[in-house]
C-alpha cells in the first residue's frame, strides 16, 4: 500500500470502497475467474500478446470501461493508481488519462465532472491520483445513480470511491437487457482524440440508447489477426462495428482479412447487426482511400447476396458531412468531440433501426 493511499484511508472522514467488488458493477473490461492481474484489460493476456506487439500493451487501456453505483453522498472522493501514462501530441490529458462522471436519471444521463492527475506528474513512473469533488448543486439530494467513465489510454490497477461517513453506498442503474455492442477498430474506435471518455462515439449511443458496449479499439493495431478474431467471435453481442480500415497495412491485407471477419462474426451470431464502416474522409477520396472503400464495399454486397438482411454498410465520408466536416478532427484525421457526436448520430441512426 502507498503512503497517499494509507493516509486517506487511515484519516477516517470517508468511507472507502474498492470499485472491483459489489455493490459497484464493471462494464465493458475483460476479468476472469480466476484473475490474480490487479490490472484494468479489455482482453484476456494471452489475446493481447497474441495478435501483435501492440496490443499485447494496449489491452490495458482501458477505453469503454464504466463504473455503475448509486449513493446519498454530497460529496465524493477518489482514488486512483496507475500503472503507466500514455501521452500524445494530439490529445487531451482528460481523454487518455482522465475520468469523469454522468448522472444517471432513467433515459437521462448528465455530465457531473472530470477528474485528471497532475500533468507535471512524472509520466514514466507508477503514479496516483486523490480527488474530491462536492455535487451539491449538481445532483438531487437523496439517493443517485452515477457512471464512472475510465481512460481511453493509461493503464491503472486500483480505483476506490470514498463517501462521508454515514453515507450509503449501493448498485447503479442497468443497461437494457441486451447483450452488449462490440466495437472493433482503430484509434478512433478507441477514442481518439476525445476530450475526456465520455465524448467517444460509443459512449454517446450507450447513453442514447442503454445498452451495455465492449471497445476493442487497439490504436494502430487492428489488423484482423485470426486470434483476435476467434476472440471477437467467442464474445456475447448484440451487435457487431467493424471498422479496422485505416489499421490494416495494405489494400491486399484488407482484402484477405475483412470478409474473414464477417464470416466468423456470422458463423457465432448469425443475426446481429454487422455494421461494416470505412475510414472517415475529410481531406477527398485519394486513390488508396477508394481502393479500402471497395473492398470494404465488396463484403458488404458479397454479405447481401449471400441473404444477409442484418448487414449495413456506412461511406466513412458520411460520418463529418457538412460544410464544415474539416473542423470534426483535430488532425484531419482523428475525431474531436463533434466529430465524435457526428459519428454517434449517424453510427447510432443505423443501430436505431435494429433496438426501437
Amino acid at each position: 500500500m502507498t503512503e497517499l493511499k494509507k493516509h486517506i484511508l487511515d484519516a477516517g472522514k470517508y468511507d472507502w470502497y474498492d470499485v472491483k467488488h459489489a455493490p459497484f458493477e464493471i462494464y465493458g473490461l475483460y476479468r476472469g475467474e480466476e484473475d490474480t492481474d490487479p490490472r484494468f484489460r479489455r482482453t484476456p493476456q494471452a489475446i493481447g500478446d497474441g495478435a501483435n506487439e501492440y496490443t499485447k500493451f494496449l489491452c490495458y487501456n482501458p477505453a469503454g470501461g464504466r463504473i455503475r453505483f448509486s449513493t446519498d453522498a454530497r460529496e465524493l472522493a477518489i482514488y486512483v493508481h496507475y500503472c503507466f501514462f500514455d501521452r500524445s501530441n494530439h490529445m487531451c490529458f482528460n481523454g487518455e488519462c482522465g475520468l469523469d462522471l454522468y448522472h444517471d436519471d432513467g433515459e437521462r444521463h448528465t455530465y457531473v465532472c472530470t477528474m485528471t492527475p497532475n500533468l507535471d506528474t512524472t509520466i514514466e513512473q507508477k503514479s496516483e491520483y486523490y480527488h474530491v469533488d462536492t455535487l451539491v448543486n449538481r445532483t438531487p439530494d437523496g439517493i443517485n445513480c452515477y457512471t464512472l467513465n475510465m481512460p481511453l489510454y493509461c493503464g491503472v490497477d486500483d480505483i476506490m470511491i470514498g463517501v462521508p461517513k454515514g453515507c450509503t453506498i449501493g448498485a447503479g442503474e442497468n443497461y437494457r437487457p441486451e447483450k452488449p455492442i462490440v466495437y472493433y477498430g482503430s484509434s478512433i474506435t478507441q477514442g481518439g482524440c476525445a476530450s475526456r471518455p465520455g465524448m467517444t462515439y460509443q459512449s454517446h449511443i450507450c447513453r442514447r440508447m442503454n445498452i451495455d458496449y465492449i471497445n476493442l479499439g487497439f490504436s494502430g493495431a487492428c489488423r484482423g489477426e485470426k486470434v483476435m478474431v476467434d476472440y471477437l467471435a467467442s464474445l456475447e453481442m448484440s451487435a457487431f462495428v467493424c471498422d479496422y480500415d485505416h489499421n490494416a497495412p495494405t489494400v491486399e491485407h484488407l482484402r484477405n482479412t475483412h470478409y474473414a471477419l464477417y464470416e466468423a462474426i456470422r458463423a457465432a451470431h448469425p443475426d446481429i447487426p454487422y455494421i461494416m464502416i470505412t475510414r472517415p474522409d475529410v481531406q477527398g477520396r485519394t486513390e488508396e482511400c477508394a481502393a479500402r472503400t471497395a473492398v470494404i464495399r465488396e463484403s458488404y454486397e458479397r454479405a447481401l447476396a449471400n441473404g444477409d438482411k442484418n448487414v449495413r454498410f456506412i461511406d466513412g465520408a458520411d460520418l463529418f458531412a457538412g460544410a464544415d466536416a474539416a473542423d470534426c478532427t483535430v488532425d484531419t484525421c482523428h475525431p474531436n468531440d463533434l466529430g465524435f457526436w457526428r459519428m454517434a448520430n449517424v453510427i447510432g441512426g443505423v443501430m436505431e433501426e435494429f433496438f426501437a
